[in-house]
């Protein structure tokens, strides 16, 4: 029945939906079939080929009940960083900008000296550890039945790798969230929520990417802080298994 589900249009089953109530084996919608795109240069490398996730139909709607109630207790209570545009209601990558571009003209305007950091976590959405996903949900409030229905939800993924008509054996994933999935970039936004703890700069983010600003007149002062700042987000990255690259503008 869920393999058949997997293959009919999202709108049949939406039409179907009162007859299709019943239970399924949540554990088939815990896999996903990852199909390789080729981005470019040499089709014979593999680092070539970008890994697209296809997650069950059904999945997705389940997702969806989930991610209106976490996401509305969260809003609720205001546990989630504003400095976070990634993955808010009425936030994008303009509300992120112009947070920026705010900062560093009001500086300007009063002859500040000016210092920024672009930084990237590195392959973010697969290195999240699910045990400190957990636990972090936990210091959230995310306790109970939720929780344990958010941990089944992690734990013991599954996936296969679909190449023309080959299909590889089953593989278990042990870290990471979802790709393509409803709760993924929420899940993701709750493990970075405490990043700016002891953060003295200006620190504003967008999924995986991290703006730190300064402004000063001491450029000695500019420094001292953002080294700090530096070394704080390093701890934070090793503390939560993450690993930060500095980013460069194209001049």
């Amino acid at each position: 029945m869920q393999r058949l589900c997997d293959n009919l249009p999202n709108r049949i089953l939406k039409i179907c939906s009162q007859s299709l109530a019943t239970p399924f084996n949540l554990t088939s919608w815990k896999t996903a079939t990852v199909i390789p795109i080729h981005k470019t240069g040499s089709q014979t490398v593999v680092q070539n080929y970008r890994p697209i996730a296809l997650l069950p139909s059904l999945s997705k709607v389940f997702e969806k009940l989930l991610h209106k109630h976490v996401y509305s207790y969260l809003e609720y209570h205001k546990l989630l960083i504003p400095n976070n545009s990634g993955f808010q209601k009425k936030h994008s990558t303009i509300t992120s900008l112009l947070g920026t571009c705010h900062s560093f003209y009001q500086a300007y305007d009063s002859n500040l000296s000016s210092r920024i950091v672009f930084l990237d976590i590195s392959k973010a959405f697969d290195r999240v550890d699910h045990t400190c996903l957990i636990f972090k949900l936990q210091q959230l409030g995310v306790v109970g039945s939720l929780r344990n229905l958010l941990s089944s939800y992690l734990f013991r993924r599954s996936q296969v790798f679909l190449l023309g008509r080959s299909r590889s054996d089953l593989k278990y994933t042990n870290c990471g969230v979802p790709q393509g999935s409803v709760l993924g970039p929420l899940l993701f936004f709750i493990y970075v929520n405490d990043i700016a703890t002891n953060i003295k700069a200006f620190i504003s983010l967008f999924a995986d990417y991290t703006t730190l600003f300064l402004s000063d007149k001491c450029h000695v002062h500019l420094h001292s802080v953002l080294t700090q700042d530096l070394c704080t987000l390093h701890h934070w990255s090793e503390l939560w298994n993450v690993t930060f690259k500095p980013q460069k503008l194209p001049l």
